[in-house]
């Protein structure tokens, strides 16, 4: 996993070029995106969601086998837990049609907040994580986001 801030991307040019390629759509003014698919590369996409938080004990952490998750937040906050999936306990088994595995809520305390247009995450597959979990654990907010798959290499 990596999280880091939007202004530090320089720092992962070394990374596959798909993967640098998914983090320079990041950079781009993505705020008037509507819902829905859009190209990244020839075999990388971004996805944008708007959906309302929820709090972290109605949520399953997940993973995904033939993509890495490049997320970034629009609007909003969110938190996100995160493990290695090899302590989760599987809560649905992998599905390769829709590419997730579904893990369930653990004792987990790692997590990141993805604050608006400032933050990135990269997940990869051994990452099991939680998204759409509320930054404010009594209060849920709209969140729209943005999500780049890329295919693993």
């Amino acid at each position: 996993m990596i999280f880091d801030c939007i202004d530090n991307m320089c720092v992962y040019k070394g990374l596959p070029d798909p993967v640098v390629k998914g983090l320079n759509f990041l950079k781009q003014n993505l705020q008037d995106l509507q819902e829905g698919v859009y190209p990244v590369t020839s075999t990388a996409f971004a996805t944008v969601f708007r959906y309302k938080t929820k709090p972290f004990a109605e949520s399953l952490f997940e993973s995904h086998r033939k993509y890495i998750d490049i997320q970034m937040v629009l609007s909003g906050r969110e938190t996100i837990y995160f493990s290695d999936i090899s302590i989760l306990d599987v809560e649905q088994c992998y599905d390769e049609q829709k590419d997730c595995a579904l893990y369930r809520n653990t004792t987990c305390d790692s997590f990141v907040v993805l604050r608006e247009k400032l933050d990135f995450v990269i997940f990869f597959p051994e990452d099991g994580h939680a998204p759409g979990c509320q930054f404010d654990s009594l209060q849920s907010e709209f969140v729209k986001k943005v999500v780049v798959k890329v295919p693993v290499l």
